[in-house]
């Protein structure tokens, strides 16, 4: 059974990008599961996830006090929207965060000098003390047992990440996945679009569309986005597309 896309998610279909390719799969999404936004900084892409999921619950999670705050007032008006301060990795506890002068690049990772030199803006502001927690133990304490969407913009932790949702990955309860890659080691010990894919691979998760982004002025891919589905959805609901 379809879902009635919103005009939203239509037009960003028509747009294209990793977040149009959430709004096709939305059209065949459950509407019971969840939504995960982990990294969520000033909602870019929240705004469009909270819309093309109406009637699902959605989580945004962000360590970073004065963005949590800031998307905490951005959606005050959205009755299906839940801000949680926390950071995502593959175990709780506590953990150094660097804030970057541009807040977008702030990370559990330390960048790197050959990154840096091109990108004075990541250069790190301050440090401050984040709760961690894992995927699979806020599941498991919220009483949720499907994700529909789960978007990730974790600047390198992407890979922890995962680790830490493999319950909820090898039982197959997420349905899609969209996330930030690497192509280069941005932050020290940053993990590769090849770790991340292999990573999914081993929870039987495939991809659905890749989408590169920039370069560095050499010509090297610097980053991109991708959208992986699970071995489940892939056979139950990619068809009724």
């Amino acid at each position: 059974m379809k879902n009635e896309l919103t005009l939203r998610a239509q037009k960003l279909i028509k747009a294209g990008g990793p977040v149009g390719a959430l709004a096709r799969l939305s059209e065949v999404a459950d509407p019971k599961g969840v939504v995960f936004d982990i990294g969520v900084n000033f909602g870019t892409v929240a705004r469009h996830l909270i819309r093309i999921f109406p009637n699902n619950q959605c989580y945004l999670f962000e360590p970073l006090p004065q963005q949590a705050a800031y998307v905490t007032e951005r959606f005050s008006t959205f009755d299906n929207v839940n801000v949680v301060e926390e950071a995502l990795s593959d175990k709780p506890g506590r953990a150094t965060l660097n804030v970057g002068k541009s807040l977008g690049t702030s990370s559990l990772l330390s960048m790197n000098d050959a990154s840096l030199e091109q990108h004075p803006e990541a250069e790190v502001d301050t440090s401050i003390d984040v709760q961690l927690n894992t995927v699979d133990l806020y599941c498991e304490a919220a009483g949720i047992d499907h994700i529909s969407c789960m978007k990730i913009d974790a600047q390198g932790s992407e890979l922890s990440i995962f680790r830490g949702a493999s319950r909820m990955l090898s039982e197959q309860r997420v349905d899609m996945i969209m996330f930030e890659w690497f192509a280069t080691p941005h932050y020290e010990n940053c993990p590769l679009i090849l770790d991340l894919w292999s990573e999914l691979d081993r929870h039987h998760y495939s991809m659905f569309d890749i989408f590169p982004g920039r370069h560095f002025r050499n010509g090297q891919r610097r980053f991109g986005d991708a959208v992986f589905i699970s071995d489940k959805f892939r056979e139950e609901r990619l068809p009724l597309l």
